[in-house]
C-alpha cells in the first residue's frame, strides 16, 4: 500500500556494535599517536589508526623487524615474550650482546615503539606480535661499518630494519660501497623480496638534499650545502614527522626523497657541528603532545631517564611498526611494494604554515609550499601524506588475492642515443602509451629490456620514471668493467619495480641514462617496455 504523504519506510535493525581491539596496557591511553578521541592539542585523526589495523593482525612472531641503535635494554620487560628476541648483534664492542649502556635509550626506545610486547603495564609498540633483532651500532659510521649493519639484516633474516639515526654532519652523500650495501639489502634480502628499510629524515629543519632546490640553498655563496644520503637513497623510506596537531613538526627535515610522516612531537631543530651557528630562530613552539615512553612504574632502570626521543627518530618506529603489520598479513609483499602501499593509503595533511617555521633572512625569497602537494600527490613536508596503519594493512592484504595480469601490451624506442660523458643531467628516452583503450587500465606486472654499449659500464646509472610515479633506480653504479648490456629487469630480478604498479598505463614512460663519472661515453640501442595491465577501473585492494 503507498500513501502520498509518506516519504519512506524502512526497518529500524539494532545490530551489535563491533568495537576494535584495544590493549589492556595501563598507559595505552597516553599513546595519542596511535589512537586517541580528541583532548588538549590532539586534532581530529592525528594518530596513526592502528586499533582498526588490529583487528587484522598484531604481528606475527615470523616477521622480525631490526632496530640498529645505540643498543636495547635486553632485560626491558616490553622484550621478554617466547621468541621475541632473535639475531641480536653488537657491531660497537663485537659479539651477540647489543646491551644499551645506561641512560642511552634511544634505540630502547625505538624498539618498544616499534614492537613493544602486550604485557598489561606500561605501553605497547604498532607490532606487539612481532620479533625483535636488536644491533649496536658504533658511534662512528664508515663503509665497512654499513656494510657489516646490512649484511647481517639480510643474512639474519631482518624482514624490516628500523634506523632512526644519520650522520651528524649536514651534508653527508653515501659512498659507493655504502649505497650498495643498503640496496642489496633492500633488494636481495627477504629471499629477494628485499628488505624494508626505514630512515629518519633527521631532526634539523632543514632539506634532505639542497641541491634539488631553488633560492636560496643554490645560489647562496655562502650556504650551508645540506644532504642526508641516507634519506635520500632511492631504496629506503624516508619518514618525516607531524604533530598532533597535524602539523609540521618543527625539527623534521623535509625535501622531495621524503616517502610518508608519521607522528612525532614537536620539539626545536637539533643543529650539530659548525651548523649550530647557522640555525635558526623559531617563532614560539606550538604546544603539542609527545611522546614519551618513561614511566615510573615499569621496571627498567634505564627508563628513569625520561623525555621526549626526537620527532623524526619516533616517526620512523612507527611506520617500521606498520611495515611489519603489514609484511604480517602478506610477507609475500616486496619491500618496494610496502613502500608503495604506505604512500598510496596515506592521509593527506594540509599545513600553509609550515614555512612560517623559518625565520631566517631569505624568508622573502624563499617560496617552497612544505605543506602543500604536487601534481603527484607529493608533499616536501610529509612526502605523500601521514601513514594509515588500517588502510595499508587492508591494502597489504588485499594484494595477497592480487589477480594475474588480464593481458600483456609491447612498446620499443628503437631511436639511438648518444650517452655523453661525465654529464649528471643525463639523457632521456620516451615510450609514450596514448590509446584511448588504456584510459581504464592499471599497471600488474612490468618488465624494461635494454639495450646498451659504453666504455665503462660502472659509471652508469639507470632510471625509470613512470607518467604518474616516482622515479625507479634499475641499475646502479655497479656494472664495474662491462662495455655491453643487454638485459631484462622484472618484478623477480628488480623488485625496485613494484613503485610501478597500481599506476596507470597512459602517458610517457621515460628512460634515464646518467654518466656522471668522466672517462667514457656511450651509446643506447634501444629499450624495451612490457606492461601486464588489469582492464577494470579500479585498482587491487581499492573498495
Amino acid at each position: 500500500m503507498q500513501r502520498s504523504e509518506v516519504l519512506l519506510a524502512e526497518p529500524n535493525v539494532a545490530v551489535p556494535v563491533q568495537w576494535h581491539y584495544r590493549p589492556r596496557e595501563s598507559n595505552y591511553a597516553q599513546q595519542w599517536y596511535l589512537h586517541h578521541e580528541g583532548g588538549e592539542a590532539l586534532a581530529a585523526d592525528s594518530h596513526i589508526h592502528v586499533e582498526a589495523a588490529w583487528d587484522r593482525t598484531r604481528g606475527k612472531r615470523s616477521i622480525v623487524v631490526a632496530v640498529a641503535d645505540d643498543g636495547v635494554d635486553l632485560q626491558h620487560p616490553d622484550f621478554q615474550g617466547e621468541g621475541k628476541i632473535v639475531a641480536p648483534l653488537d657491531l660497537k664492542s663485537g659479539g651477540f650482546l647489543p646491551q644499551a649502556e645506561p641512560f642511552r635509550r634511544h634505540g630502547t626506545t625505538c624498539a618498544r615503539l616499534a614492537v613493544a610486547e602486550e604485557t598489561g603495564a606500561g605501553v605497547i609498540g604498532v607490532a606487539p606480535g612481532c620479533a625483535l633483532m636488536p644491533i649496536r651500532i658504533d658511534d662512528a659510521l664508515d663503509d665497512q661499518s654499513i656494510e657489516q649493519l646490512f649484511d647481517w639484516v639480510s643474512e639474519q633474516g631482518a624482514d624490516v630494519v628500523c634506523c632512526a639515526w644519520g650522520a651528524a654532519v649536514p651534508y653527508f652523500p653515501l659512498s659507493l660501497r655504502q649505497r650498495v650495501a643498503i640496496h642489496q639489502a633492500a633488494t636481495r634480502g627477504r629471499s629477494g623480496k628485499g628488505c624494508v628499510i626505514v630512515v629518519a629524515a633527521g631532526n634539523a629543519n632543514r632539506p634532505t638534499d639542497s641541491h634539488s632546490l631553488e633560492q636560496p640553498w643554490a645560489e647562496e655563496a655562502d650556504a650551508p650545502r645540506w644532504l642526508n644520503g641516507f634519506a635520500m637513497h632511492p631504496d629506503v623510506i624516508a619518514v618525516a614527522a607531524c604533530t598532533s596537531r597535524n602539523r609540521k613538526s618543527a625539527s623534521s627535515n623535509w625535501g622531495p626523497g621524503i616517502a610518508v610522516a608519521a607522528p612525532g612531537g614537536n620539539q626545536a631543530p637539533v643543529l650539530s657541528g659548525p651548523t649550530q651557528a647557522a640555525a635558526s630562530p623559531l617563532a614560539d613552539l606550538e604546544p603539542c603532545r609527545s611522546i614519551l615512553l618513561g614511566d615510573t612504574d615499569e621496571w627498567s632502570e634505564i627508563d628513569e631517564t625520561t623525555g621526549a626521543l626526537g620527532d623524526t627518530s619516533s616517526a620512523c618506529a612507527l611506520v617500521a611498526g606498520v611495515a611489519a603489520l603489514m609484511l604480517s598479513v602478506n610477507p609475500a609483499l616486496r619491500a618496494a611494494e610496502v613502500r608503495q602501499i604506505l604512500q598510496t593509503s596515506a592521509d593527506k595533511l594540509l599545513d600553509p604554515e609550515a614555512n612560517d617555521l623559518f625565520k631566517d633572512s631569505f624568508q622573502d625569497s624563499f617560496k617552497l609550499a612544505l605543506g602543500q602537494y604536487d601534481a603527484r600527490g607529493h608533499s616536501l613536508a610529509f612526502g605523500y601524506g601521514k601513514v594509515n596503519a588500517s588502510k595499508a594493512v587492508a591494502q597489504a592484504q588485499a594484494q595477497q588475492f592480487m589477480p594475474l595480469p588480464a593481458r600483456w601490451i609491447q612498446a620499443q624506442q628503437s631511436t639511438p642515443l648518444a650517452i655523453p660523458d661525465a654529464d649528471p643531467q643525463g639523457i632521456t628516452s620516451t615510450i609514450t602509451l596514448h590509446d584511448a583503450a588504456l584510459a581504464a587500465s592499471w599497471v600488474q606486472d612490468i618488465e624494461v629490456r635494454v639495450d646498451i654499449e659504453h666504455g665503462f659500464l660502472g659509471d652508469l646509472e639507470l632510471w625509470l620514471i613512470p607518467p604518474q610515479g616516482e622515479a625507479i633506480l634499475l641499475q646502479p653504479r655497479t656494472l664495474g668493467r662491462l662495455t655491453a648490456l643487454k638485459t631484462t629487469y622484472s618484478l623477480q630480478t628488480h623488485p625496485a619495480l613494484a613503485m610501478a604498479l597500481y599506476q596507470p598505463v597512459l602517458g610517457a614512460w621515460q628512460l634515464k641514462l646518467v654518466d656522471a663519472i668522466p672517462g667514457h661515453d656511450g651509446r643506447l640501442h634501444e629499450w624495451y617496455l612490457s606492461l601486464g595491465i588489469t582492464e577494470e577501473g579500479k585498482r587491487v585492494g581499492e573498495g
